[in-house]
């Protein structure tokens, strides 16, 4: 019996490992835009049609007269139609973030913190190339919820939270292995 638990352990692990696929990818849009949480990604195969990931970023840029920072990070689940890595595939995905906004008009320095809970989906198509070059295109729907709190020494601060619906695209060009 313990040669048989033990021959069905290595055959399993052999399957799952002959499958493990990687990608590591890059969103240019996201650096033409300032940054975000998916500047860079990491894509793992977890079995025939899906895959899970993480999702990192920075941005900094600036709204009339404040100055935002900021960095976060997602995870994400997709179904892929055919295969895993390549073709049509859904996902979606939560993230997290945050960061500061500094006010710099009227002779004003005023330092304020804001955190970002977001939720996507989209639908996309991968290419990955036999030399493991990756094309990622999607596009979908982003739910983000924002919290505001003026960090100044005044007796009122101000505190806000806002909450939209946006269009999202993404691009992605990376390497899979």
């Amino acid at each position: 019996m313990r040669k048989i638990i033990f021959l069905g352990a290595i055959t399993l692990f052999a399957t799952i490992n002959g499958q493990q696929k990687n990608s590591i990818k890059v969103d240019p849009l996201s650096i033409i835009v300032g940054g975000g949480a998916s500047l860079i990604s990491y894509e793992r195969v977890i079995s025939n049609h899906s895959t899970v990931g993480i999702g990192t970023g920075f941005a900094t840029f600036k709204v009339d007269d404040y100055k935002y920072n900021y960095i976060g990070a997602n995870i994400f689940y997709r179904y892929y139609f055919k295969e895993a890595l390549n073709g049509f595939y859904l996902t979606g995905s939560t993230g997290f973030g945050g960061g500061r906004a500094k006010y710099t008009a009227d002779k004003k320095k005023l330092k304020n913190t804001y955190t970002m809970l977001d939720v996507t989906a989209r639908l996309g198509y991968q290419w990955v190339w036999k030399s493991g070059f990756t094309l990622d295109l999607n596009a979908g729907a982003h739910f983000m919820a924002i919290s505001y709190k003026e960090d100044n020494f005044s007796k009122n601060p101000v505190k806000a939270e806002e909450a939209a619906i946006l269009p999202n695209i993404g691009v992605g060009l990376g390497y899979s292995f």
